[in-house]
């Protein structure tokens, strides 16, 4: 009796398994089509005994949904949680993604159209371009990011080599090509990057690394120093650190560069000028790389303050002519 029940069980796992993956609202499939499928798999049923494991999928809360005729009709409507359009947009910024390997990428594309239906994801594939973006070739890279993650959650410390790249793009160890020893704080992406806010026992501070830049990540048995910590504070202070401060500034830009402008700020105060010109005003972190996307809009773009950054964008347009 009890081997009876398993394998009632197993038969309507695998009848809302093949429904699931094989169906939608326009792709039923026949009463003799479940029962050849069900055959395949080396379990045997008629006509009646389908339709009452059918009823009870539907008893169990599982919406099978029919259509009448000379044969019935069977599918899932919404068998996953995803609509097409979210599983096109994850599957974009899988293979957008700089950090993930081309291996990486494929394993968890193919992941991502195994949700979709056999029926589905034949749509979606045809809909993957090839999108000619710098792929990293670290395969390490997804080990490292479950590694430190199991640290955070276990709450032990990692150890870890961290190299740099020479003029030649040859690895070079840093630390004398000692492991570093600290406690993972949190990991974040950041212009295709992932990184990891770190501390260290030696210093007071935290410590931010590239994650692709990581090798032979551990998860030791020694306790992480997480105590009488604020884990937002230790973020806001490593990003000033690593990146420069958020400061204020205001400046003045041609309706020329709005798109520009309106992709660099979020939510900033924008009043007009006159009719061409409008002055913004909006926090930003300080570093050269601001400086660099203000020089690249030319004399469509001007800073008006502060002052003091004012004379620092003169600084680092001094010492960029002196490049010339």
């Amino acid at each position: 009796m009890k081997n009876q029940n398993s394998n009632y069980k197993i038969k309507l796992l695998l009848l809302y398994d093949i429904l699931r993956r094989e169906t939608d609202e326009d792709h039923p499939l026949s009463t003799y089509q479940l029962i050849d499928k069900l055959k395949e798999k080396g379990i045997s049923c008629d006509r009646k005994v389908l339709y009452d494991d059918i009823n009870q999928l539907n008893e169990y809360g599982y919406e099978v949904l029919s259509t009448r005729g000379r044969s019935n009709m069977y599918f899932i409507s919404e068998p996953f949680e995803f609509s097409d359009v979210e599983l096109k947009i994850l599957i974009d910024s899988i293979n957008a993604a700089r950090f993930l390997t081309e291996k990486k990428s494929k394993e968890l594309t193919n992941k991502v159209l195994s949700l979709a239906g056999s029926h589905k994801s034949e749509i979606l594939m045809k809909t993957i371009k090839s999108i000619n973006i710098k792929k990293n070739n670290n395969e390490k890279i997804y080990y490292a990011i479950n590694n430190i993650f199991e640290a955070i959650v276990k709450k032990k410390k990692i150890s870890f080599l961290y190299f740099e790249r020479s003029p030649k793009g040859e690895r070079v160890i840093r630390n004398n090509g000692k492991e570093y020893v600290y406690t993972p704080i949190d990991i974040f992406i950041n212009e295709d990057y992932y990184y990891l806010i770190a501390l260290s026992d030696n210093h007071e501070d935290a410590t931010i690394f590239r994650i692709d830049r990581m090798d032979n990540v551990v998860v030791t048995e020694e306790k992480a120093k997480r105590d009488n910590i604020n884990i937002n504070d230790i973020r806001k202070k490593a990003f000033s650190m690593y990146w420069g401060k958020e400061e204020p500034v205001t400046i003045q830009f041609h309706r020329n560069i709005s798109n520009q402008v309106y992709d660099k700020f979020v939510k900033p105060s924008v009043k007009q000028i006159n009719e061409d010109w409008y002055q913004l005003e909006s926090n930003v972190i300080m570093s050269a790389s601001f400086f660099a996307w203000c020089f690249s809009l030319g004399q469509d773009l001007k800073i008006v303050g502060p002052s003091s950054l004012i004379d620092e964008y003169k600084i680092y347009l001094s010492n960029a002519m002196n490049q010339v």
